[in-house]
């Protein structure tokens, strides 16, 4: 308030040397400070906007290095169990293990492998869709944020 009666007192001693009437100076001037306090709110609202987006933007390049990091673990964890089953086969082969022997614990050995990477993938997509409710759950409770 303070603010927009300063700002019509400068206003209007900008035009009182006018030859115009006083109520048409203080609708000019009145109508130049709605325009200014509009623009204003307008700024405000982009501003506000792209802040909104950029944490978006961030949010979801976060979101996807995670996947990333997790889509690796799980390279590294099928991998390792892979040479595991290499190994132990090519160890039983130096042994003298018959042969149908050997296949049914390669065969063992595999579906293990699969059934290892099959329940971390579940586990890591439950953690992720429980992650994705409290924090959908967390946006929800937030005050919303006020426009200018």
């Amino acid at each position: 308030l303070w603010f927009s009666s300063t700002l019509t007192t400068y206003l209007e001693a900008m035009v009182s040397g006018s030859t115009e009437p006083a109520s048409r100076r203080r609708a000019r001037v009145m109508s130049v400070l709605q325009a200014s306090v509009q623009q204003q709110n307008e700024r405000s609202q982009s501003r506000a906007m792209r802040t909104r987006q950029d944490r978006r933007r961030e949010a979801a390049i976060a979101k996807e290095a995670e996947r990333k990091k997790k889509a690796s673990m799980l390279n590294v964890v099928d991998a390792t169990f892979a040479e595991v089953i290499s190994q132990t086969a090519s160890g039983l082969r130096r042994l003298g293990v018959p042969k149908d022997i050997l296949d049914l614990v390669c065969q063992s050995s595999e579906s293990a492998r699969k059934d290892a990477v099959r329940t971390l993938t579940e586990d890591i997509n439950s953690i992720e869709s429980q992650e994705q409710i409290e924090g959908e759950t967390a946006a929800t409770t937030q005050e919303p944020v006020r426009e200018p």
